[in-house]
């Protein structure tokens, strides 16, 4: 009987390690699902910024074409006093 009971202690023992082996496999799941998530949001943020910047640049580009036209038609202005002779 006493092998058996060595045989017992020992099972329980691989068990106890075994559980032990899957709690950290899961803690190291969480860890990692944790690291995604931050990089996700990061990911959305850079997206965010990276938006904010081509609006920013296409703003600056509308505002540099209307100067240009700004400048084309004020060659064709007439004066008002001009008119009226």
């Amino acid at each position: 009987m006493n092998g058996r009971t060595g045989y017992y202690a020992q099972g329980a023992s691989l068990v106890a390690d075994a559980r032990k082996t899957m709690e950290e496999a899961m803690n190291s799941v969480q860890r990692v699902t944790g690291i995604m998530t931050e990089i996700e949001g990061a990911a959305h943020e850079q997206s965010d910024g990276i938006e904010q910047i081509k609006a920013a640049a296409a703003a600056k580009s509308l505002e540099a074409q209307a100067v240009v036209l700004r400048e084309a038609v004020a060659v064709f202005r007439v004066e008002a006093t001009a008119g009226a002779a």
